[in-house]
C-alpha cells in the first residue's frame, strides 16, 4: 500500500509493438491508499467500454524506440 501511485502514467507506441505499454519512470511516494482506491472506482476506466481485442495503435502512429524494449510476446522481432 505505501507504494500506492497517483501519478499519471503515460503509454507509448513501441517499434514492432502493436499494444501500447506504460512507462513506469515515475517517482513514487506514499499515497492514502482507500483514497486512490476511491478515484480509481469514480475516474478508471470501465472494462465493458474497451473495444474487443484492446486499444491498437494506428499504424500511421509514430513509435517509440528503446535499447531493450519490455518483453511482449505477441511482439515481432
Amino acid at each position: 500500500m505505501c507504494e500506492a501511485d497517483s501519478n499519471l502514467i503515460t503509454y507509448s507506441w513501441l517499434k514492432n509493438h502493436y499494444n501500447p505499454h506504460p512507462n513506469f519512470n515515475v517517482e513514487h511516494r506514499c499515497r492514502d491508499y482507500s483514497r486512490l482506491l476511491d478515484a480509481s472506482e469514480k475516474y478508471g476506466i470501465v472494462l465493458e467500454a474497451v473495444p474487443e481485442g484492446g486499444i491498437r495503435r494506428p499504424i500511421d502512429r509514430e513509435v517509440v524506440e528503446f535499447v531493450e524494449p519490455p518483453f511482449d510476446p505477441l511482439a515481432t522481432s
